[in-house]
């Protein structure tokens, strides 16, 4: 992004996002916010809408923090105020002005989902920025996948998490290039990437929570793979298998990390890997969930659609957009 969201620009954009009576547009170059009837034709490059805050958001809000309302007698109160709907935004915060510490609460949590919102929003348009530089992803990819490309798996050899371990420590600068690098080779060349563009402390702290996640046990883990009819590997998943506490004792297939060679992306491979690993532990009455500490921003629109988010954090620290 052209922009670092600081907490002055977040301010800024709430406090632009609550005027309901005017539209605002952000300056990227001036890095805050212009009234829409300022804005020029030849800034438009420079132009985003702001992050979309209507009544209806706001009735929504009002009625999430009732829910949270312990007391009783204050929570019927609420309760009854916004099921009238007139004037209901006035009401509401007339029955909390009788109660300054539930209107202290309130203002806490309306400011922290609104904050929610704002890195929600510079999330969506630093991943668009980045997308937009890799090229959009083809229409109908799973046929020409399945004719371009062979889904496989193996087991990573034992010296693996050991490989892993030394690259994410930041004590190797990565593994040596290869034409045609081996499954769980592209795994650790992912790593690598990925932590070229991270914060020492977050790679500490999401490198912590990597190793207490996956067993260290390899014969626990499969990599899914992708290659072409030549046998060049073009992508690659790490998963790590577990079995409910439930009576079922049903398999749950987690993917702890993936990485796709940079020539290989925007075709729909990373997709398809993630279908192959699905289909794996449906076949196995189990189910396929995705925790990876560590991921490409290229990847999240793509684990979104099917329907396996990244266990990522929500409210970055702003140093981690880079």
């Amino acid at each position: 992004m052209d922009f670092k969201l600081t907490p002055e620009i977040t301010e800024n954009i709430i406090f632009c996002m609550e005027n309901q009576k005017d539209i605002f547009l952000f300056d990227t170059k001036q890095k805050t916010c212009i009234h829409a009837g300022e804005a020029e034709e030849t800034d438009s490059e420079n132009l985003l809408p702001l992050p979309e805050w209507t009544p209806v958001h706001g009735f929504k809000l009002m009625e999430e923090f009732t829910g949270t309302v312990k007391n009783p007698v204050i929570r019927k109160k609420l309760r009854e105020t916004i099921s009238t709907r007139a004037g209901v935004f006035k009401r509401f915060r007339q029955v909390l002005a009788e109660y300054p510490e539930f209107e202290s609460a309130w203002r806490i949590f309306k400011k922290e989902r609104l904050k929610k919102t704002v890195y929600s929003w510079y999330q969506t348009i630093s991943l668009a920025k980045e997308l937009s530089e890799l090229g959009e992803e083809p229409e109908e990819t799973y046929e020409i996948l399945r004719n371009d490309f062979i889904f496989s798996f193996c087991r990573p050899s034992p010296d693996f998490l050991d490989n892993l371990r030394t690259v994410l420590s930041g004590k190797d600068g990565g593994p040596a290039e290869k034409d045609n690098p081996e499954p769980e080779e592209i795994i650790i060349e992912g790593f690598s990437e990925v932590i070229e563009r991270t914060p020492e402390l977050f790679r500490q702290a999401a490198s912590g929570l990597f190793y207490r996640f996956v067993s260290g046990n390899p014969g626990n883990m499969e990599i899914f793979y992708a290659e072409t009819p030549a046998s060049e590997k073009a992508g690659a998943v790490l998963t790590e298998s577990f079995y409910g506490e439930d009576k079922k004792g049903r398999k749950i297939q987690v993917v702890t990390a993936a990485a796709v060679k940079k020539e290989f992306r925007g075709m729909g491979v990373f997709s398809q890997l993630l279908e192959t690993v699905k289909n794996s532990a449906e076949g196995h009455g189990g189910k396929a969930v995705c925790f990876m500490p560590f991921t490409s921003p290229f990847l999240l629109p793509l684990l979104k659609r099917l329907g396996m988010p990244a266990d990522l954090p929500t409210e970055p620290d702003e140093d981690i957009f880079l």
